[in-house]
């Protein structure tokens, strides 16, 4: 008998557009890069003048259950923000 491995679908609802496009984004690069991506990543990807923009943003998904900061302070995915449907919203 065959046991099939579901991967749960979490509602990350409540997100602004930019937020779930910065929720992907950060998806995107810790699937390439194994860690989340900095302030100055995000703001150069999203063509952010200065990476204040995007710690901003960052603290708003920490807000929402989408990270979380470890021991160390460093940000990491919930089990919400990594698996977690991307729903838009009214944020």
């Amino acid at each position: 008998m065959t046991t099939a491995i579901t991967t749960p679908t979490l509602p990350a609802d409540n997100l602004t557009a930019t937020q779930a496009h910065v929720l992907r984004y950060m998806r995107a690069h810790f699937a390439q890069e194994h860690e989340l991506p900095s302030s100055y990543d995000i703001a150069r990807a999203f063509g952010y003048a200065s990476p204040n923009a995007a710690n901003e943003l960052q603290h708003k998904l920490l807000a929402k259950g989408m990270v979380e900061r470890n021991t160390a302070g460093r940000l990491k995915f919930t089990q919400r923000g990594l698996l977690g449907e991307i729903v838009e919203g009214k944020g």
